[in-house]
């Protein structure tokens, strides 16, 4: 929420705080309780993002998506079983593993997108937009599908 507030300065307490019950609704398995007191102890080439290792540690999380892939070294995670993955990248793999899964998933966010509602090209270049080429490129293949 403090990374939305810097990014988005215009946007009130009151709808950051609807976000962020949007997203709790939405995926109620994402809240990890009980990590801040793990974090003193955790070595991290960037103390900024040690809260990010702890807490999936504490979740039993295989894998931490992000952006900023390279914060996150291979050899530091190793040790707890744990790699970054791009979001490109790990829906990549997803579809691979689960195609039925994350195809009705795009299509239920589609079809829920009403603020304002999108088209299929329009929500294609979302991911496109947001770096997501492979995801962008893979989905203007199946576009029907969605």
């Amino acid at each position: 929420m403090r990374n939305l507030k810097e990014k988005y300065p215009d946007v009130g307490n009151e709808k950051i705080q609807r976000i962020r019950g949007l997203i709790d609704a939405a995926v109620p398995d994402c809240i990890v309780r009980g990590y801040r007191q793990l974090i003193a102890g955790l070595e991290f080439p960037d103390s900024d993002d040690r809260h990010v290792l702890v807490a999936a540690i504490k979740a039993g999380a295989q894998v931490i998506v992000t952006c900023n892939v390279s914060h996150f070294p291979a050899e530091t995670l190793s040790e707890y079983d744990i790699e970054a993955q791009h979001p490109d990248d790990f829906l990549m793999y997803q579809k691979e593993e689960n195609l039925g899964v994350v195809l009705s998933q795009l299509q239920r966010c589609r079809k829920e997108r009403r603020n304002p509602a999108c088209s299929v090209d329009e929500f294609i270049e979302k991911f496109r937009a947001s770096d997501l080429s492979l995801t962008a490129n893979w989905l203007s293949e199946i576009k029907q599908l969605l």
